[in-house]
């Protein structure tokens, strides 16, 4: 039984070991923020994907506008998207 315990033991310190250096080891990539290029594709895109039609003109229009966060992007389209299925209803 101490062998198995000391054997758990061992095992233990090992992997607390090998975790703490491939913690070390890892890539760190920071996601920026979007640019406008990035926000006028993310618009179109999700707007047809949910087969809203939208002219250029306000897509440029809100880029210009826009906050430069991915959260607040997927909120403005989810928000659009809300106020089109009422409008359809």
């Amino acid at each position: 039984m101490l062998e198995l315990s000391l054997f758990l033991l061992i095992c233990c310190i090992i992997f607390f070991i090998l975790s703490k250096s491939r913690a070390k080891n890892s890539l760190v990539a920071k996601i920026e923020d979007p640019d406008d290029q990035l926000i006028k594709v993310l618009l179109a895109k999700n707007f047809s994907d949910r087969q809203i039609k939208i002219d250029n003109k306000l897509i440029e229009f809100a880029v210009k506008r826009i906050t430069r966060s991915y959260g607040k992007i997927f909120e403005f389209i989810y928000k659009i998207d809300e106020m089109s299925l009422k409008m359809k209803k």
